[in-house]
């Protein structure tokens, strides 16, 4: 399925980074299975899966993904072997001290012996390029994942001149979408959903608020006017999308409504690639809406001017 439906968004400015050039960059770190002995493990594969392509061009826009391997061993596990150990060291050397170094010696011989034994599990998280907006677009909603994603993606373009931060405005998103909600006054392109979270002005509380009409709601108005500001809301934009906005710039739970659902549902099923293609497409559209109708509200992008890795 090619609409994403979590993005973690990023400032991206590289005039030279173009398919190939992505695409070679990827290249010289594919995903690999992890060694025997070896708990995690990342690298590039092919967006639309199989043996194809690592960038997926459509629209002006690059789709790629990482692949992860991790084997876990349960903590249990791991503590009822050490004690074992622990167990077999005091009977041949009384009087022994167990110290924390030699815990750490036996936590990795532990590994050692447990981890090929372990069964791995693997996960993928795609990321696209969107030139037009010079943004990068991470599918997922955790600030760690979304970093390590960057961080694989730094170096793959090593090589190439280019501009990768945060997505910044002029206005803190969580200031305006909480004024939105105190004075009633969301922009003509946003409707309010019926969720929100919202949280002390220190950000140590919080509160789920849901299960009615945020607009107009006296309940909402005054817990924003103890001190508390929304951290999370959930919003429609123009009858095409329904997502939850974060004070961090993330959007969660993208959900195509109206005229983009309708079409994604035309999609002929029969051909698996031009379905990708077509559902892409729409995922598109509708962020190239979206996103600047956002940065508007938050008083305008800050750009980055230095270039760089």
């Amino acid at each position: 399925m090619s609409w994403l439906k979590n993005l973690s968004v990023y400032q991206f400015d590289g005039a030279g980074v173009s398919a190939d050039v992505l695409a070679e960059g990827l290249a010289e770190h594919p995903f690999a299975p992890c060694a025997p002995t070896e708990a995690e493990r990342s690298g590039w594969v092919a967006p639309l899966g199989g043996e194809g392509q690592l960038v997926h061009e459509l629209q002006a826009a690059m789709l790629f993904s990482l692949q992860t391997e991790k084997k876990v061993v349960p903590a249990g596990v791991i503590r009822e072997r050490m004690n074992e150990l622990v167990r077999e060291i005091q009977e041949q050397q009384p009087g022994r001290k167990i110290d924390k170094s030699l815990k750490e010696d036996l936590q990795q011989r532990i590994l050692d012996e447990l981890l090929p034994r372990a069964f791995p599990q693997i996960s993928r998280m795609r990321g696209y390029i969107d030139t037009r907006l010079g943004l990068l677009l991470v599918e997922t909603t955790s600030a760690n994942k979304a970093d390590a994603f960057v961080e694989q993606l730094r170096g793959a373009l090593r090589k190439t001149e280019h501009n990768l931060s945060f997505v910044r405005f002029n206005h803190e998103p969580r200031e305006i979408i909480s004024n939105w909600m105190r004075n009633n006054d969301l922009p003509e392109a946003f409707e309010a959903g019926m969720k929100c979270v919202l949280k002390d002005g220190d950000g140590t509380g919080s509160i789920n608020y849901k299960g009615q009409e945020l607009n107009n709601d006296e309940q909402l108005r005054q817990y924003l006017a103890d001190y508390k500001y929304i951290s999370e809301l959930e919003l429609s934009h123009q009858d095409n999308v329904t997502f939850t906005l974060t004070e961090k710039m993330v959007l969660k739970g993208i959900k195509p409504i109206g005229l983009v659902s309708d079409n994604i549902k035309a999609i002929d099923h029969d051909d698996e690639i031009s379905r990708q293609d077509a559902e892409f497409a729409l995922h598109i559209g509708a962020v190239r809406e979206l996103f600047p109708a956002l940065a508007l509200a938050f008083g305008g992008e800050v750009r980055n001017q230095a270039a760089g890795d």
